[in-house]
């Protein structure tokens, strides 16, 4: 195959093998997916979605909704994002998904992406 500056890809074929991320510093280097700036992801969440409680110890998150709504705790405070709005996230923000509904999905974007920077809070 020939050296491109571009690569196209599907949401479904990233949700099934790579758990919707699209791009990182975790996937092989000299890749274009491979990148230490920003890491993305595009979920399609299910009927129990949830994401446990965790910060990030650098960095901001975006997340924005494309379709139906997240049940976020932020530092303790329940938000609620709906499709066409977002949230943004500073370091060592403390972030608990709690639910979804029924066939949301949402881009996550992290910036910027790095080993080990995710940390769970029992």
């Amino acid at each position: 195959m020939e050296d491109r500056r571009y690569q196209t890809g599907s949401f479904k074929e990233f949700h099934e093998s790579r758990r919707g991320w699209i791009s990182g510093q975790f996937f092989p280097e000299g890749g274009l997916q491979h990148d230490h700036r920003a890491e993305v992801k595009v979920v399609e969440c299910g009927e129990d979605f949830s994401v446990q409680k965790h910060y990030h110890k650098e960095g901001k998150a975006w997340v924005l909704v494309m379709r139906g709504a997240l049940y976020f705790k932020l530092d303790g405070e329940e938000v609620v994002v709906h499709k066409g709005e977002f949230v943004i996230q500073e370091a060592a923000c403390l972030e608990k998904i709690t639910h979804a509904d029924p066939d949301t999905q949402f881009i996550a974007i992290h910036a910027p992406s790095l080993p080990d920077n995710k940390v769970v809070v029992e």
